[in-house]
């Protein structure tokens, strides 16, 4: 069965896979980019998991800016 459950710290490695597999390099951003938008607003970031398995992730954040941030910036 899956579930959609906030974000673990023990998610990481998974969801640094499914971005490697999902998306073109210059969209990839680095793991500890990814975690500081998390800690922006940990109660809007998701993972779905079959089994504790992630099988999809979706970070929501908010932006300083009207204008959306560079791919892979801390802010």
């Amino acid at each position: 069965m899956n579930i959609i459950r906030k974000i673990n710290p023990g998610d990481w490695n998974q969801i640094a896979m499914i971005q490697d597999l999902c998306y073109p390099a210059e969209a990839c951003e680095e793991i500890e980019t990814l975690q500081c938008h998390w800690r922006e607003a940990p109660d809007f970031c998701f993972v779905a998991a079959e089994s504790n398995h992630v099988i999809a992730y979706l970070l929501a954040h908010p932006w300083k800016k009207r204008v959306q941030p560079p791919v892979n910036s801390h802010y």
